[in-house]
């Protein structure tokens, strides 16, 4: 698309409407109180009374238990993302086309790592979330490929060009996948912020919520690998350039920091080193990351819903109700798999991000 290429997007009234419906149909605060008392049994009947019921029954007579619960879920959401694209109006559908394509690549990454490990393509197909363009027939066929080239080149995701093949080949070599999964984060958010541009009055809303999950995700990365004393370079390298409040300046800083004590002081005065405040405690006290990342989620899920009132006739919504789904899917897999493999109901409490 030509760089100097507009899209009139104006404002959706009816679409936000009807997307409003839709995010009303979604699990609530008071629900998953409960859900987490329950038995995965008790779970599934939950969601036969609620939205899922019409994938719970067709599905049910070919899966049972956690199996029927991640297999509903994941229906849902295929069809809600697919309506929400009949529904949409003038060009929103790109928007919506090119947010989808973070499950393609989620999809990718976990055949590729599958694939490294050695595991068995039955083991990796119950780890996809077939919510994208790439549905489950598409994800089969990648699975029955044997290398990461083939992978890649069968999926369409990413376009063969000579660093594409060149960081292929460095993951046939080494057997690691940092480079790849580099590649297709970096590739997903540069394809959505250069779509952002050719919107005169809605790209700065897409820009804006594109950024700040830049910043979640590359403080996510910084966490990780400064905890696993990674050099510098090896961080870099896996940061997005650049977000909402971390510039490429400050994460440059960041990424040489010594230790999570150091990288959370050079958080100050950006408003994420109090986000993370009760994670440091945790991370302190059990050297476990999982607080900090719920701490993100929660934070990220705030400011989309503040986007939303903020700006209700705008792109907001559609963004919103996209990001809310995906966080229901997660916390309704946290909550069966958590319940399957006996964690308490305090782990689940802490985890469940509304």
């Amino acid at each position: 698309m030509a760089k100097d290429s507009k899209i009139g997007l104006g404002t959706y009234p009816y679409m936000n409407a009807r997307v409003r419906v839709m995010k009303g149909a979604m699990i609530g605060k008071e629900e998953y109180s409960r859900l987490i008392k329950m038995s995965p049994a008790e779970i599934t009947k939950f969601m036969g009374e609620t939205a899922y019921k019409k994938e719970i029954d067709e599905l049910a007579m070919k899966y049972r238990g956690v199996d029927l619960i991640e297999a509903a879920l994941y229906l849902n959401a295929s069809r809600s993302f697919n309506k929400l694209i009949r529904i949409s109006s003038g060009r929103a559908e790109m928007i919506i086309q090119a947010y989808l394509v973070r499950y393609d690549v989620y999809n990718l990454k976990t055949i590729l790592r599958g694939k490294i490990a050695g595991m068995d393509n039955g083991e990796i197909r119950k780890l996809l979330v077939p919510a994208g363009r790439l549905d489950m027939a598409a994800l089969d066929m990648l699975l029955r490929k044997e290398t990461c080239a083939e992978v890649l080149t069968a999926s369409k995701v990413v376009k063969m060009d000579k660093e594409v093949l060149a960081v292929i080949d460095e993951c046939e070599k080494t057997k690691r996948l940092c480079g790849i999964e580099n590649l297709l984060d970096k590739d997903y958010y540069n394809m959505l912020m250069e779509l952002s541009l050719t919107m005169p009055k809605q790209g700065k809303y897409v820009r804006q919520f594109l950024k700040t999950e830049i910043d979640f995700l590359n403080m996510k990365v910084l966490f990780r690998l400064v905890r696993e004393k990674m050099p510098k370079k090896d961080i870099v390298d896996k940061l997005v350039f650049s977000g909402e409040k971390l510039s490429r300046k400050r994460l440059l800083m960041l990424a040489d920091s010594k230790d999570c004590e150091e990288l959370y002081s050079g958080l100050s005065g950006t408003g994420y080193d109090a986000v993370l405040e009760k994670g440091m405690d945790e991370l302190r006290d059990k050297n476990e990351l999982g607080a900090c990342e719920i701490a993100f989620e929660k934070h990220w899920l705030r400011q989309v819903e503040l986007m939303l009132h903020q700006h209700p006739l705008s792109v907001g919504p559609i963004l919103g109700y996209m990001v809310g789904k995906d966080i229901e899917i997660r916390n309704l897999r946290m909550l069966v798999r958590a319940k399957v493999t006996g964690l308490d109901e305090k782990f689940m409490s802490e985890s469940i991000v509304v």
